[in-house]
């Protein structure tokens, strides 16, 4: 699964979400440092469609072992569920606009560390920091607070304001935006869009960067939007063209771009996805994908600096992965004529769009599957339960979250949450309780070590009033 997070919306947004994402796009209600996407050309298509574009610009890789291979995963059950504060105990002080709180801290069994947040605004969350903004139609979007937290303290930090203009084909675009060092990384997600003039911009932090930023631009909408990919050092204030090297592709709508984590390399995905490329920004070479392979490119995303996947989608509905090198494009394949997991079926692989995704077989045995090699490893004891399951990688491309849900009350109703530690060779699965007393409609990374839900009260819902449980599993 790409999706980074996932949100209580199957077919539908949640309102709120439409709501705060149409005054986060608009030009007179703009927030800046919103969580981002690969699929930028989302941004254009829909209001509802930007509230849930979650996808990670980068591909993540982790050095493995030389006895990945031979190695089991161990499976720790904890007995001890995390119960979700019940609503009676609850401090009853007042929460102004902007307050945010530690509201309950627990450690359970010394395998999982859990922090209760209550927020009063609109919240988002990424790369360990916490943003508050304001949800009141005047000053919609305005951010009041930016947070981290550490062993359960909350952190003020102090915002660094960047300004550039670039000229695109005639276009200027101002962007304007601002960043964060918490604990010697830099964090920000910032993104605008212009409603008149349709032109976008969104700025991401590098994974593993101390001084570089993503820039897209883009202009257009639907099916005649296109993108620009630079580079931005917020150091030297140097803005590097991606594609200034590359002029086969300036008559081409550019729609999606993913950067290999060392940013020396780009896949492109072009005209709707019809066309896939890979551009190396060093050597100033383009390799189609489409050539390469001779079919149709379902998905690609980068193992690691010097390796490609890609899927492809068979006429049974199964899909077949090859890993590509660089630069030779030798392949070795990953699978094949295997199904992919979703809502009909309950075995097949998960991909998480790093290195690493999961096996699960008709008996619900659950592998970790190397997509760079096409060994697998089994999660001893662990049967992938059926349902309403999540998956997803963290950036650094080290663990895997899990969540299974509850379909019989309303959000997501997380019933457990687990980390498959791909270092440690571990995964720890914790139960939930109580649940229920707050709707829960996001679930994702806060960090590469720390998972969190989001929550409400449905009753609330117009109150401002947002909940953060954090989670860390050792």
């Amino acid at each position: 699964m790409k999706n980074d997070r996932i949100f209580d919306a199957m077919g539908s947004v949640d309102d709120r979400y439409i709501l705060s994402a149409w005054n986060r796009v608009n030009e007179k209600n703009r927030q800046r440092n919103k969580s981002g996407s690969s699929a930028f050309r989302r941004l254009l298509y829909s209001a509802a469609a930007l509230a849930v574009m979650l996808a990670s610009f980068f591909g993540v890789a982790m050095a493995v072992s030389a006895d990945f291979r031979e190695a089991v995963f161990r499976f720790f059950h904890i007995s001890t569920a995390d119960v979700a504060l019940p609503e009676e105990e609850e401090p009853e002080r007042p929460v102004p606009m902007g307050s945010i709180e530690v509201i309950d801290g627990k450690n359970i069994e010394g395998k999982a560390d859990v922090t209760y947040l209550r927020v009063n605004g609109n919240v988002d969350w990424s790369d360990g920091v916490i943003w508050v903004a304001s949800y009141e139609e005047e000053t919609a979007g305005q951010i009041l607070g930016v947070y981290g937290l550490e062993n359960g303290e909350l952190t003020g930090l102090e915002p660094h304001t960047e300004k550039l203009e670039y000229n695109w084909d005639g276009e200027v675009y101002e962007i304007c935006f601002q960043w964060y060092e918490n604990n010697g990384r830099v964090c920000t997600r910032a993104r605008d869009y212009d409603l008149e003039t349709g032109k976008a911009w969104e700025v991401l932090a590098a994974e593993g960067k101390s001084d570089v930023c993503t820039v897209i631009l883009g202009r257009g909408a639907q099916i005649d939007y296109t993108s620009r990919p630079l580079l931005y050092n917020l150091s030297t204030k140097e803005v590097t063209d991606v594609l200034a090297g590359c002029k086969a592709l300036d008559s081409q709508l550019l729609n999606e771009i993913k950067f290999s984590p060392d940013l020396s390399r780009v896949l492109l995905s072009c005209n709707l996805g019809r066309d896939n490329y890979c551009y190396d920004m060093a050597e100033q070479t383009l390799k189609s994908l489409n050539e390469l392979t001779g079919r149709e490119v379902y998905d690609a995303w980068f193992v690691d600096d010097d390796t490609v996947a890609f899927t492809f989608e068979n006429e049974d509905g199964t899909f077949h992965c090859r890993a590509y090198t660089i630069p030779s494009w030798e392949s070795v394949e990953i699978f094949a004529g295997m199904a992919k997991m979703n809502g009909n079926t309950d075995f097949g692989f998960i991909l998480t769009g790093g290195r690493y995704g999961l096996y699960v077989d008709r008996e619900h045995n659950t592998y970790v599957y190397d997509c760079r090699t096409g060994e697998r490893t089994p999660v001893e004891g662990f049967q992938y339960p059926s349902g309403s399951t999540f998956t997803s990688q963290n950036k650094a491309g080290d663990k895997i979250l899990f969540g299974l849900s509850d379909n019989d009350v309303p959000g997501l109703g997380v019933v457990q949450i687990g980390i498959l530690d791909l270092e440690k060779r571990s995964f720890t699965l914790l139960d939930r309780e109580g649940y229920e007393v707050r709707r829960e409609g996001v679930m994702g990374w806060l960090d590469n070590d720390r998972a969190v839900i989001e929550a409400y009260k449905p009753a609330d819902r117009s109150d401002g009033i947002r909940y953060l449980y954090i989670y860390s599993l050792f």
